[in-house]
């Protein structure tokens, strides 16, 4: 019974430092998208910050399938998502 509690309160830890490691890379792509955007609006490419906006509106797609369509994503394929949208849109 013991063995049981302690496997679970190790499989929740690996849960959460997986799911920081995500939320990490998400708020750092999210910031830098930002920093861009707000460097996009004062040279005037208002393409750029168009693609800005796109960008950070496609960061919440993950979450967007995860919360209605209730499939759950592994981390890494969410943090692999994440670099690509970014990559592809601000790179």
């Amino acid at each position: 019974m013991k063995n049981k509690k302690l496997n679970e309160t190790k499989d929740k830890k690996k849960v959460s430092k997986y799911s920081k490691r995500e939320l990490t890379v998400y708020l750092v792509l999210r910031v830098l998208v930002i920093v861009v955007m707000i460097r996009q609006i004062f040279l005037g490419e208002w393409n750029n910050v168009f693609l800005c906006v796109l960008t950070l509106i496609l960061f919440l797609v993950p979450l967007f399938i995860e919360k209605q369509i209730n499939v759950k994503l592994p981390d890494a394929l969410q943090v692999i998502i994440l670099l690509f949208i970014f990559s592809d849109d601000i790179l």
